[in-house]
């Protein structure tokens, strides 16, 4: 993650109060958890529930739900130590109760939940005192704190009562936001939790607005209809926008990796040499600067460099070049035609 560039605005304290309005490409089917894969959904949910713990923009552990975490000598229990005070915004406490019910009900195969791969390795979890849980696992899990750590908590007594149907359209969680309004196709309004158990909320209320078009986001932000965009911009308009001088604006690499995934059981793709000829028959480097306008990198692995603890450069290389893809097409016996 790279430094912030001020270009203008933001100087001086926030001001606390007044609307925050933030713009999405899709619409937000669905306020669970259990649907915030999306970013759009996800940058919704998110304000609504917490977790244990999350990764922060430094790709950083930071806790939330709970003050501490213990792992044994194994590596395969983890003991959490949770924060005491907390209440869902319905009024009922928060404790080791509904982590255990959270956990459980993702576990459990008939919920068929989305977050189930994370928990594979789970085997069992409990709650020996309202402000401890224990997790154990089948065998030591790398991912376990970027994974399970980081599912977003449901309150146990309400999420029974309602069902995962129910809750999709009427959440309650410990976050700084509470559900007001929900419009799946045009808006979601969210008022300040002023029980946030981590300080009051700047803002009085977070507003998302659907915009699928690039352009009338843009326009949005230009006219000061809206204050950010969760999805990407057109290249030329976040140029047009920074250079404004209206805006503050931050420059970073993504974690994320744009990428074409192939069939590669369809007879053409099969072919290995197929495969490395289109990577060398691609000009990558003109996209990044024709169509991206320099807002991207080619990209030479699965993983972004923003992951520095993992991300090496030092992997097989595909430079754009004709001859190179003609002659692997031709030592693999494909001519050209039809």
């Amino acid at each position: 993650v790279g430094t912030p560039v001020p270009i203008a605005g933001g100087q001086g304290q926030p001001q606390p109060g007044g609307t925050f309005i933030v713009l999405g490409h899709q619409e937000v089917p669905s306020l669970s958890p259990e649907d915030a894969d999306p970013t759009v959904v996800w940058a919704v949910v998110t304000q609504i529930h917490d977790r244990l713990y999350l990764v922060d923009e430094n790709n950083e552990l930071q806790p939330v739900l709970a003050e501490s975490y213990e792992i044994s000598p194994d590596g395969r229990t983890y003991t959490f130590r949770l924060r005491q005070g907390v209440t869902f915004h319905n009024g009922d406490a928060f404790s080791s109760a509904d982590v255990k019910y959270t956990y459980d009900w993702i576990r459990n195969l008939d919920n068929a939940s989305t977050r189930a791969g994370a928990f594979e390795l789970v085997e069992s979890v409990e709650a020996p005192d309202p402000n401890t849980v224990v997790v154990t696992t089948t065998e030591p899990d790398v991912s376990f704190m970027f994974g399970v750590a980081q599912t977003m908590i449901y309150p146990a007594a309400y999420h029974q009562e309602v069902g995962e149907d129910g809750y999709k359209s009427a959440p309650v969680g410990t976050g700084p936001f509470k559900l007001r309004e929900w419009n799946a196709a045009q808006r979601t309004v969210l008022d300040r939790f002023d029980g946030y158990f981590r300080g009051r909320p700047n803002f009085d209320v977070y507003q998302l607005d659907v915009v699928p078009e690039d352009g009338a986001r843009s326009a949005a932000l230009e006219t000061g209809a809206a204050d950010t965009t969760i999805w990407p911009l057109l290249p030329e308009d976040t140029t047009s926008l920074a250079e404004s001088g209206n805006f503050t604006t931050y420059d970073w690499t993504q974690s994320a990796v744009n990428h074409f995934v192939l069939n590669n059981t369809h007879p053409f793709l099969s072919d290995k040499q197929v495969r490395k000829a289109m990577m060398h028959a691609i000009d990558r480097q003109a996209l990044v600067d024709d169509i991206f306008q320099g807002q991207a990198i080619v990209a030479t692995s699965n993983l972004s460099p923003a992951i520095e603890q993992y991300y090496t450069d030092e992997v097989t290389q595909y430079d754009y070049n004709v001859d190179t893809a003609n002659q692997l097409l031709d030592a693999a016996g494909w001519a050209q035609g039809d």
